[in-house]
Protein backbone atom coordinates (compact mmCIF):
# COMPACT_ATOMS: atom_id res chain seq x y z
CA UNK A 1 0.00 0.00 0.00
CA UNK A 2 3.11 2.46 0.92
CA UNK A 3 4.61 1.34 -2.38
CA UNK A 4 1.63 2.87 -4.26
CA UNK A 5 1.11 5.41 -3.04
CA UNK A 6 4.48 6.90 -3.30
CA UNK A 7 3.66 5.71 -6.84
CA UNK A 8 0.66 8.06 -7.01
CA UNK A 9 2.58 10.60 -5.16
CA UNK A 10 5.01 10.74 -8.05
CA UNK A 11 2.49 11.03 -10.77
CA UNK A 12 0.80 13.50 -9.17
CA UNK A 13 3.99 15.98 -8.85
CA UNK A 14 5.22 14.94 -12.31
CA UNK A 15 2.25 16.10 -13.82
CA UNK A 16 1.79 19.16 -11.68
CA UNK A 17 5.56 20.14 -13.29
CA UNK A 18 4.14 19.13 -16.65
CA UNK A 19 1.44 21.67 -16.13
CA UNK A 20 4.12 24.27 -15.03
CA UNK A 21 6.24 24.04 -17.71
CA UNK A 22 4.01 23.75 -20.30
CA UNK A 23 4.39 26.38 -23.27
CA UNK A 24 1.61 29.34 -23.11
CA UNK A 25 0.84 30.70 -26.42
CA UNK A 26 2.60 34.18 -27.35
CA UNK A 27 0.88 35.91 -30.29
CA UNK A 28 0.44 39.26 -32.06
CA UNK A 29 0.81 41.67 -34.67
CA UNK A 30 3.45 43.97 -36.34
CA UNK A 31 2.07 46.87 -37.12
CA UNK A 32 3.58 50.61 -38.71
CA UNK A 33 3.15 53.64 -36.00
CA UNK A 34 -0.40 56.01 -36.81
CA UNK A 35 -1.59 52.83 -37.62
CA UNK A 36 -0.28 52.69 -41.23
CA UNK A 37 -0.91 49.30 -42.09
CA UNK A 38 0.26 45.48 -41.02
CA UNK A 39 3.48 44.65 -42.00
CA UNK A 40 4.44 41.23 -43.25
CA UNK A 41 8.15 39.31 -43.01
CA UNK A 42 9.30 40.77 -39.79
CA UNK A 43 11.62 38.99 -38.32
CA UNK A 44 11.26 38.60 -34.67
CA UNK A 45 13.49 37.19 -32.19
CA UNK A 46 12.58 35.57 -28.55
CA UNK A 47 15.35 36.24 -26.02
CA UNK A 48 15.22 35.35 -22.35
CA UNK A 49 15.49 38.91 -20.84
CA UNK A 50 18.51 38.13 -18.04
CA UNK A 51 20.78 36.22 -20.94
CA UNK A 52 19.11 37.71 -24.29
CA UNK A 53 19.87 34.00 -25.69
CA UNK A 54 17.65 33.58 -28.53
CA UNK A 55 15.14 30.40 -28.09
CA UNK A 56 12.79 31.27 -30.73
CA UNK A 57 12.64 32.86 -33.98
CA UNK A 58 9.73 33.79 -36.79
CA UNK A 59 8.88 35.85 -39.29
CA UNK A 60 4.98 37.25 -39.40
CA UNK A 61 2.76 36.59 -42.45
CA UNK A 62 1.51 38.36 -45.14
CA UNK A 63 -1.27 40.17 -42.47
CA UNK A 64 1.61 41.04 -39.90
CA UNK A 65 0.82 38.14 -37.96
CA UNK A 66 2.75 36.27 -35.98
CA UNK A 67 2.51 32.73 -32.85
CA UNK A 68 4.53 31.03 -31.02
CA UNK A 69 4.74 29.30 -27.86
CA UNK A 70 7.34 29.65 -24.94
CA UNK A 71 7.79 28.61 -21.66
CA UNK A 72 6.99 30.94 -18.34
CA UNK A 73 9.60 33.49 -17.81
CA UNK A 74 10.86 36.72 -18.56
CA UNK A 75 11.56 37.98 -22.43
CA UNK A 76 12.56 40.79 -24.92
CA UNK A 77 11.19 40.60 -28.37
CA UNK A 78 13.36 41.94 -30.85
CA UNK A 79 11.51 42.95 -34.14
CA UNK A 80 13.57 43.74 -37.06
CA UNK A 81 12.48 45.01 -40.82
CA UNK A 82 14.34 46.83 -43.84
CA UNK A 83 14.00 50.84 -43.56
CA UNK A 84 12.57 50.25 -40.20
CA UNK A 85 14.03 50.85 -36.28
CA UNK A 86 14.68 47.93 -34.61
CA UNK A 87 12.16 47.37 -31.85
CA UNK A 88 12.87 45.47 -28.43
CA UNK A 89 9.67 44.94 -26.33
CA UNK A 90 9.85 42.92 -23.00
CA UNK A 91 7.20 40.88 -22.04
CA UNK A 92 5.92 38.29 -19.56
CA UNK A 93 5.16 35.05 -19.78
CA UNK A 94 2.37 33.27 -16.89
CA UNK A 95 -0.55 30.86 -16.92
CA UNK A 96 -2.37 32.97 -19.98
CA UNK A 97 -1.80 33.14 -23.37
CA UNK A 98 -0.37 36.30 -24.26
CA UNK A 99 -1.35 39.04 -26.71
CA UNK A 100 1.60 41.30 -27.73
CA UNK A 101 1.75 43.89 -30.33
CA UNK A 102 4.95 45.50 -32.11
CA UNK A 103 4.70 49.18 -33.14
CA UNK A 104 7.48 49.77 -36.08
CA UNK A 105 8.99 53.24 -36.48
CA UNK A 106 9.74 53.51 -40.07
CA UNK A 107 13.51 54.87 -41.00
CA UNK A 108 13.23 58.50 -43.00
CA UNK A 109 13.62 57.04 -46.67
CA UNK A 110 11.59 55.23 -49.50
CA UNK A 111 9.59 52.11 -50.09
CA UNK A 112 10.18 51.55 -53.99
CA UNK A 113 7.75 48.77 -55.42
CA UNK A 114 8.64 48.52 -59.23
CA UNK A 115 6.39 46.15 -61.90
CA UNK A 116 8.48 44.79 -65.14
CA UNK A 117 6.53 44.87 -68.18
CA UNK A 118 7.06 44.93 -71.96
CA UNK A 119 7.39 47.76 -74.26
CA UNK A 120 3.79 48.36 -75.78
CA UNK A 121 1.87 50.26 -78.17
CA UNK A 122 -1.30 49.98 -80.27
CA UNK A 123 -0.09 46.50 -81.64
CA UNK A 124 1.13 44.92 -79.07
CA UNK A 125 0.12 44.36 -75.69
CA UNK A 126 1.81 44.94 -72.18
CA UNK A 127 2.97 41.45 -70.83
CA UNK A 128 4.48 40.70 -67.72
CA UNK A 129 8.29 40.26 -67.16
CA UNK A 130 9.61 37.25 -64.99
CA UNK A 131 12.90 35.85 -64.55
CA UNK A 132 14.99 38.98 -65.13
CA UNK A 133 18.48 39.46 -63.48
CA UNK A 134 18.00 42.59 -60.99
CA UNK A 135 20.78 43.97 -59.79
CA UNK A 136 21.13 47.42 -57.19
CA UNK A 137 24.15 49.20 -56.28
CA UNK A 138 24.61 51.90 -53.75
CA UNK A 139 27.17 54.32 -55.64
CA UNK A 140 27.34 56.51 -52.41
CA UNK A 141 28.69 53.94 -50.56
CA UNK A 142 30.04 51.87 -53.13
CA UNK A 143 28.10 48.75 -52.01
CA UNK A 144 26.02 46.45 -53.72
CA UNK A 145 22.77 46.23 -51.82
CA UNK A 146 20.35 43.71 -53.61
CA UNK A 147 20.66 40.96 -56.10
CA UNK A 148 17.62 39.25 -57.71
CA UNK A 149 18.91 36.20 -59.71
CA UNK A 150 16.15 35.10 -62.09
CA UNK A 151 13.38 36.46 -60.09
CA UNK A 152 10.54 34.92 -60.21
CA UNK A 153 7.67 37.44 -60.06
CA UNK A 154 7.70 40.46 -62.58
CA UNK A 155 7.20 42.68 -59.02
CA UNK A 156 10.05 43.75 -56.82
CA UNK A 157 10.70 46.15 -54.04
CA UNK A 158 13.62 47.86 -52.18
CA UNK A 159 14.13 50.96 -49.71
CA UNK A 160 15.88 54.24 -50.63
CA UNK A 161 17.56 55.85 -48.09
CA UNK A 162 18.29 59.82 -47.91
CA UNK A 163 21.63 60.60 -49.22
CA UNK A 164 22.32 57.81 -51.57
CA UNK A 165 22.30 58.03 -55.19
CA UNK A 166 21.56 54.13 -56.60
CA UNK A 167 21.94 52.39 -60.02
CA UNK A 168 19.32 50.20 -60.65
CA UNK A 169 20.46 47.29 -63.67
CA UNK A 170 17.31 44.74 -65.02
CA UNK A 171 18.40 42.26 -67.81
CA UNK A 172 16.17 39.78 -69.44
CA UNK A 173 17.21 37.52 -72.27
CA UNK A 174 15.46 39.09 -75.34
CA UNK A 175 15.47 42.45 -74.37
CA UNK A 176 17.55 45.46 -73.83
CA UNK A 177 19.04 45.80 -70.54
CA UNK A 178 17.42 48.66 -68.18
CA UNK A 179 19.50 51.36 -66.24
CA UNK A 180 17.70 53.36 -63.74
CA UNK A 181 19.34 56.08 -61.49
CA UNK A 182 17.72 57.31 -58.40
CA UNK A 183 18.58 59.91 -56.03
CA UNK A 184 17.43 60.60 -52.66
CA UNK A 185 18.36 63.91 -51.12
CA UNK A 186 21.27 64.46 -52.63
CA UNK A 187 22.79 66.25 -55.78
CA UNK A 188 19.72 69.01 -56.03
CA UNK A 189 17.36 66.03 -55.76
CA UNK A 190 14.58 65.56 -53.00
CA UNK A 191 13.46 62.25 -55.07
CA UNK A 192 14.92 62.19 -58.71
CA UNK A 193 14.76 58.67 -60.42
CA UNK A 194 15.48 58.67 -64.17
CA UNK A 195 14.42 55.34 -66.33
CA UNK A 196 10.84 54.57 -64.97
CA UNK A 197 7.66 55.08 -67.40
CA UNK A 198 5.62 56.26 -64.59
CA UNK A 199 5.66 56.90 -61.22
CA UNK A 200 3.03 57.44 -58.53
CA UNK A 201 2.54 57.29 -54.45
CA UNK A 202 1.24 54.24 -53.03
CA UNK A 203 -2.43 54.00 -53.11
CA UNK A 204 -2.48 53.01 -49.33
CA UNK A 205 0.93 54.91 -48.14
CA UNK A 206 1.22 58.23 -49.51
CA UNK A 207 4.38 60.64 -49.25
CA UNK A 208 4.68 62.66 -45.95
CA UNK A 209 3.98 65.95 -46.33
CA UNK A 210 7.89 66.76 -45.50
CA UNK A 211 8.77 64.38 -48.80
CA UNK A 212 11.32 62.63 -46.00
CA UNK A 213 9.33 59.14 -46.79
CA UNK A 214 6.25 56.91 -48.74
CA UNK A 215 6.29 53.94 -50.68
CA UNK A 216 6.38 54.62 -54.46
CA UNK A 217 5.04 52.63 -57.75
CA UNK A 218 6.77 52.07 -60.45
CA UNK A 219 6.15 51.58 -63.68
CA UNK A 220 9.52 49.68 -65.86
CA UNK A 221 9.26 48.69 -69.45
CA UNK A 222 11.75 46.95 -71.22
CA UNK A 223 12.14 46.63 -75.03
CA UNK A 224 12.39 43.71 -76.73
CA UNK A 225 15.87 43.53 -78.84
CA UNK A 226 14.40 42.57 -82.24
CA UNK A 227 16.26 41.65 -85.54
CA UNK A 228 16.21 44.62 -87.98
CA UNK A 229 15.31 47.16 -85.01
CA UNK A 230 16.02 51.12 -85.42
CA UNK A 231 17.06 53.02 -83.12
CA UNK A 232 17.13 56.54 -83.30
CA UNK A 233 20.50 58.97 -82.24
CA UNK A 234 19.72 62.42 -82.10
CA UNK A 235 21.86 65.64 -82.63
CA UNK A 236 24.67 63.87 -84.45
CA UNK A 237 25.60 66.87 -86.78
CA UNK A 238 28.47 67.56 -88.79
CA UNK A 239 30.18 70.94 -89.95
CA UNK A 240 29.72 71.77 -93.67
CA UNK A 241 32.90 69.17 -95.52
CA UNK A 242 33.66 68.08 -91.98
CA UNK A 243 33.74 64.38 -90.03
CA UNK A 244 35.13 65.68 -86.40
CA UNK A 245 32.77 64.93 -83.86
CA UNK A 246 31.49 68.25 -82.19
CA UNK A 247 30.68 68.14 -78.63
CA UNK A 248 26.91 67.57 -78.59
CA UNK A 249 27.41 64.45 -80.87
CA UNK A 250 29.64 63.64 -78.26
CA UNK A 251 27.22 63.28 -75.55
CA UNK A 252 24.62 61.17 -77.39
CA UNK A 253 27.50 58.88 -78.74
CA UNK A 254 28.48 57.90 -74.99
CA UNK A 255 24.94 57.06 -74.27
CA UNK A 256 25.08 54.55 -77.10
CA UNK A 257 28.35 53.02 -75.68
CA UNK A 258 26.88 52.61 -72.09
CA UNK A 259 24.10 50.94 -74.04
CA UNK A 260 26.40 48.55 -76.13
CA UNK A 261 28.38 48.10 -72.89
CA UNK A 262 24.79 46.89 -70.87
CA UNK A 263 23.96 44.84 -73.62
CA UNK A 264 27.13 42.94 -75.09
CA UNK A 265 25.50 40.69 -76.93
CA UNK A 266 24.21 43.16 -79.32
CA UNK A 267 25.74 43.76 -82.76
CA UNK A 268 25.10 47.61 -84.43
CA UNK A 269 25.44 48.30 -87.87
CA UNK A 270 26.01 52.28 -87.89
CA UNK A 271 25.43 54.68 -90.86
CA UNK A 272 26.13 58.27 -91.63
CA UNK A 273 25.07 60.20 -94.62
CA UNK A 274 25.42 63.85 -96.51
CA UNK A 275 23.87 66.24 -97.97
CA UNK A 276 23.10 66.39 -101.70
CA UNK A 277 25.66 68.80 -102.33
CA UNK A 278 29.08 66.66 -104.19
CA UNK A 279 29.17 64.23 -106.55
CA UNK A 280 28.63 60.74 -105.55
CA UNK A 281 32.23 59.62 -104.89
CA UNK A 282 33.09 62.97 -103.19
CA UNK A 283 30.01 62.02 -100.27
CA UNK A 284 30.18 58.29 -100.01
CA UNK A 285 34.28 58.99 -98.89
CA UNK A 286 32.59 61.69 -96.51
CA UNK A 287 29.87 59.74 -94.97
CA UNK A 288 32.56 56.86 -94.71
CA UNK A 289 34.69 59.37 -92.46
CA UNK A 290 31.70 60.31 -90.40
CA UNK A 291 30.72 57.07 -89.87
CA UNK A 292 34.57 56.21 -89.11
CA UNK A 293 34.80 58.93 -86.65
CA UNK A 294 31.76 58.23 -84.83
CA UNK A 295 32.66 54.20 -84.30
CA UNK A 296 36.35 55.68 -83.14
Amino acid sequence: MKKLTAIFSFLLCASLLYAQSEPVQVEGYAYETDNRGYLPQVQIYFMRAASRDTVFKVFTDSAGYFSVHLPKGEYIARAEKWIFRTLEKPFSVGDEKVFLPLEMQRLPGYWFEMTLASEYDSTHTAEAITGALIEVYNNTKQEEVLVLKDHPYPTFNMALQPGNHYTIMIRKKGYFAKRIEAYVNIEGCILCIDGVSDIEPGVSDNLTSGLKEGTLLGNITLTPATLDKTLRIENIYYDYNKWDICEDAARELDKVIAMLKENPDLIVELGSHTDSRGNDAYNLSLSQKRARAAVD
